[in-house]
C-alpha cells in the first residue's frame, strides 16, 4: 500500500492534469465557438413575396390587402432619395394675412434636375391629426420595425427591384405654422389650420393648394405641368394624386369634394369624409353623400378614381370608414362604380389588419399601384428574385415545376411540369375570369393563368397546408388573388384532367 502522502500526490496530480485539461477543453470550445460567430450567415432578402391579408364580413366579397415584404420596409436601401422642403406663402384665406407655409419633398433616386425631359407624377400626401411633415422622415429608420417609411419608397422604387415607377413625392400640412415654429411637430390638434376642421379658420385648404401649393412644388421639379394658370393645373390631373391618412384621410374627402378638376387620382386612409368637422354631432353617412355627390355631378367633364382603405378593428377611424362605404355603395344612385379596372370603374375600398398609424400609407400606394398613373411598374415580369449588396435570395422551392413561367403563356394552357389542370369561372378583384389551374400530383405547386385587363396573367409558386406562396407573377399585382383562386380550384366541382 502506497503511503499516505504519495497518495495524496498522485491525487493532487491527477487533479492538476484533469484541471489543465479542462481549461485546455473550455478554450478549445471558447476558440470555436468564438469562430464560430465569425462565420456571418448571408441575409436572405425578397423583394418579390407579398403576404395576403383577407377579411370578409363587411361586405358581400372579400376585401384583399396585400403587404410587402419586410425586405423592402428593413433592408437598408442601396439607392436612397433625397428629400428637399419647399418654402412658399399663401394669402388663400381672405383674412388679410399672408402665411409662410413649407412642405417636404421627396425625389426619387435619380432624379436630376438638369433632365427637364424626364417627367415624373407626383404624389401629395397629407397627414393625420398632431403630425406634421416631417414624419416619414423621421421615422425613416431600418430599425424602427413598421417605420422606415423612407427606406420603404426608396425600395419600393429602386431600379432594380423596384415595385413601381419613381415618382415625387410631396408632404404638406394643414396647419399654420409660426415662423419660430417652422419644425415643431404641432403640439395639439387645436392649432389653427384650413381643412375644415378649425371654426375660426375658414375652410380654403383646397384653394391653397390649387393657387399655391402646386405650383411652388411643381413649377420647380421636373414634373408634367409647365403652365400653372388654372387650365394648365386641370390639363395635367392625370399626373396628380392627393391622399390622406386619419385626418388627412378625412382632408382628402374634402379634397375630393373640392379639387376634382385637378386631380385625377385620391387615395383616402382611415377615415370617412366629414363634411361638418372632426366629431360634430351633425355629421351623417347620408349628408356625405349627397355632398359629394353634388361635387361629381358639377365635375361630370373629369374622370377620377378613389382607392381608398382602413385598418382592421383596431382602426377606430378606419372602422367609421366602413360604414360610411357601406352607406355610399348601398344608393340605387351611387356615383361610385366599384372594381379594380380604372377603364370601367372609379372607387374601390379595401382592408388591411393595420392599426391606426399613418406609416402604413406605403404599403396601401402599393395596392393602388393597379389603378393610379395606369399602375404602371419598374419591374419586368419575371423579375430577378436576387437580393441586392450580394445577399443571396432564398430559392424557389423544387416542388415549383418549371424554373421560370413563360412570359407568353396562353391563359389556356399550361406550362411543362406540371400533371393535371382544371378550368372553371371565377369572379375576383380583377373582375370576371376563365380559370386555368395547372398543378402536380400533391398539389403543392400550381400554375394559374387567365385574361385580365386584356392580357395573359400567370401566377406560379407553391402550397403548403393550403396556403399559397406565389413565386412569379406576370404582372406584379395578381398575387392578392392567388389564394382566392386556389380555394376556388379546390372546391370547384370541375374535375382535375391529366395533362399529357
Amino acid at each position: 500500500m502506497q503511503p499516505g502522502y504519495l497518495r495524496k500526490g498522485i491525487i493532487m496530480k491527477k487533479l492538476a492534469a484533469f484541471i489543465l485539461m479542462t481549461a485546455m477543453a473550455v478554450s478549445l470550445l471558447a476558440t470555436n465557438a468564438f469562430a464560430k460567430k465569425e462565420v456571418v450567415e448571408p441575409d436572405v432578402l425578397d423583394f418579390v413575396t407579398t403576404t395576403t391579408v383577407t377579411t370578409s364580413g363587411d361586405f358581400d366579397f372579400d376585401l384583399t390587402f396585400e403587404v410587402l415584404s419586410d425586405s423592402f420596409k428593413n433592408h437598408a436601401a442601396e439607392h436612397p432619395g433625397t428629400d428637399m422642403v419647399v418654402r412658399y406663402t399663401t394669402d388663400a384665406y381672405e383674412d388679410g394675412v399672408t402665411y409662410d407655409k413649407w412642405c417636404r419633398v421627396y425625389l426619387p433616386y435619380g432624379y436630376d434636375p438638369e433632365d427637364t425631359e424626364t417627367k415624373y407624377n407626383v404624389i401629395y400626401f397629407q397627414h393625420g391629426n398632431n403630425q406634421n411633415p416631417n414624419e416619414f422622415f423621421d421615422h425613416a429608420t431600418v430599425d424602427k420595425v413598421g417605420y422606415g417609411d423612407k427606406n420603404l419608397f426608396d425600395n419600393m422604387m429602386d431600379p432594380e427591384y423596384g415595385v413601381m415607377n419613381p415618382c415625387i413625392l410631396v408632404f404638406p400640412t394643414y396647419y399654420f405654422y409660426a415662423p419660430e415654429d417652422r419644425w415643431n411637430t404641432p403640439p395639439n390638434g387645436d392649432l389653427k389650420a384650413g381643412d375644415g376642421n378649425d371654426e375660426v379658420t375658414p375652410a380654403n385648404y383646397y384653394r391653397e393648394v390649387v393657387e399655391d401649393l402646386i405650383p411652388a412644388v411643381e413649377g420647380q421639379l421636373n414634373t408634367y405641368c409647365e403652365d400653372f394658370s388654372e387650365e394648365g393645373i386641370i390639363a395635367t390631373r392625370d399626373h396628380r394624386m392627393w391622399s390622406g391618412y386619419s385626418r388627412g384621410s378625412a382632408c382628402t374627402w374634402y379634397m375630393f369634394k373640392n379639387d376634382i378638376p385637378y386631380f385625377a387620382y385620391f387615395m383616402p386612409m382611415s377615415c370617412p369624409y366629414m363634411p361638418a368637422g372632426l366629431g360634430a354631432p351633425e355629421n351623417s353617412d347620408d349628408t356625405s353623400y349627397e355632398m359629394l355627390k353634388e361635387a361629381v355631378e358639377a365635375n361630370a367633364d373629369y374622370d377620377f378614381f378613389v382607392f381608398a382603405t382602413a385598418g382592421g378593428d383596431n382602426d377606430g377611424a378606419g372602422v367609421m370608414m366602413v360604414d360610411q362605404v357601406k352607406n355610399f355603395l348601398a344608393h340605387e344612385d351611387c356615383f361610385f362604380s366599384y372594381g379594380m379596372d380604372p377603364e370601367a370603374n372609379n372607387f374601390y375600398f379595401t382592408r388591411s389588419a393595420f392599426d391606426h398609424d399613418d406609416c402604413w400609407m406605403p404599403f396601401t400606394l402599393y395596392n393602388a399601384l393597379p389603378v393610379i398613373f395606369e399602375g404602371a411598374l419598374v419591374r419586368e415580369a419575371g423579375a430577378t428574385t436576387e437580393a441586392p449588396a450580394e445577399n443571396a435570395a432564398a430559392e424557389a422551392p423544387a416542388e415549383a415545376a418549371a424554373a421560370e413561367a413563360p412570359a407568353e403563356a396562353a391563359a389556356a394552357e399550361a406550362p411543362e411540369g406540371y400533371t393535371k389542370v382544371k378550368v372553371f369561372d371565377g369572379t375576383y378583384g380583377f373582375g370576371d375570369a376563365e380559370i386555368t389551374v395547372a398543378t402536380n400530383d400533391d398539389e403543392s405547386a400550381f400554375c394559374i393563368t387567365f385574361e385580365a385587363f386584356d392580357e395573359d396573367q400567370v401566377l406560379e409558386g407553391t402550397v403548403e397546408d393550403g396556403i399559397v406562396t406565389v413565386e412569379y407573377d406576370e404582372t406584379g399585382f395578381m398575387t392578392g388573388d392567388a389564394q382566392l383562386i386556389w380555394d376556388d380550384a379546390i372546391a370547384s366541382e370541375n374535375a382535375w384532367e391529366t395533362i399529357d
